[in-house]
This record gives structure tokens, C-alpha cells and sequence, in this order.
């Protein structure tokens, strides 16, 4: 009898922690990877939005130049759905922007960018 209790224990710490462990657990939003060149391929791949988050973060991991890279975060399948522009550079290379409207999760979204400097290349990533 005393052993079924003890098992009943070691079952119920054990149900516990999982609990608690998967609760705790980070929710990772979708990112992609990143590839432009100003003016002339000057959009991300599109990806979906998994979460309710109001923002789009951006990192520049290359910069063929010092120049910068203004970013902004578009709905695909309604463009009127947009973030605030944001600028990314060899010194500042993250930087998160809000969305001027209600981002629906779930759906794609890309990056556009533009730079006034022609031909400079950034690579990155890019969640929605």
C-alpha cells in the first residue's frame, strides 16, 4: 500500500513539471532569411505570421555598404495592412517597427526596403 502511494507521488511531481515546463516554454515566431539589393530586388520572401504580435523585427547580418536600409512590413494579401518604415545599418543592424494596424497572424507577409544608395545588398532576417 505505501509503495502505490509513493508511485502516486512520483507520477503526480512528475505530470507537475511537465505541466509547468510546457506553460513556460517561449513561443518562436516564424523567421526568414533575407536577401536584397536596392532598387533592384528589393523585397523578402513572404512568410506567415504565427502571432498576435503587433510588431515585424529585422536584422541586417551583411552590408555591402554603410549605408542604410529603411524596412517595412507588409500584409500579402492586403497591402493596405503595413508597419511604420524602419532603418537597419552596419551599426545598427536590428531594429523592430509597429504595424499601423491589426497584423492578422496566420497569413503572409513580406519586407520591402529601399536605401538611397543604388546597388547596396543586405542580408538578414525577417519575422512578420
Amino acid at each position: 500500500m505505501y509503495a502505490k502511494q509513493e508511485i502516486k507521488k512520483v507520477i503526480l511531481g512528475f505530470v507537475t513539471a511537465l505541466c509547468l515546463t510546457g506553460s513556460a516554454m517561449p513561443v518562436m515566431a516564424d523567421t526568414v532569411r533575407f536577401n536584397v539589393t536596392v532598387p533592384g530586388d528589393p523585397k523578402s520572401k513572404r512568410i506567415p505570421k504565427s502571432d498576435d504580435e503587433q510588431k515585424f523585427y529585422v536584422t541586417g547580418t551583411y552590408f555591402s555598404s554603410y549605408g542604410t536600409l529603411s524596412c517595412r512590413s507588409y500584409q500579402l494579401e492586403n497591402q493596405h495592412v503595413f508597419s511604420e518604415t524602419k532603418d537597419i545599418s552596419r551599426t545598427a543592424p536590428s531594429n523592430k517597427g509597429k504595424y499601423k494596424s491589426w497584423a492578422k497572424p496566420h497569413v503572409y507577409y513580406f519586407m520591402s526596403s529601399h536605401s538611397s544608395l543604388n546597388g547596396m545588398n543586405v542580408e538578414g532576417r525577417y519575422t512578420p
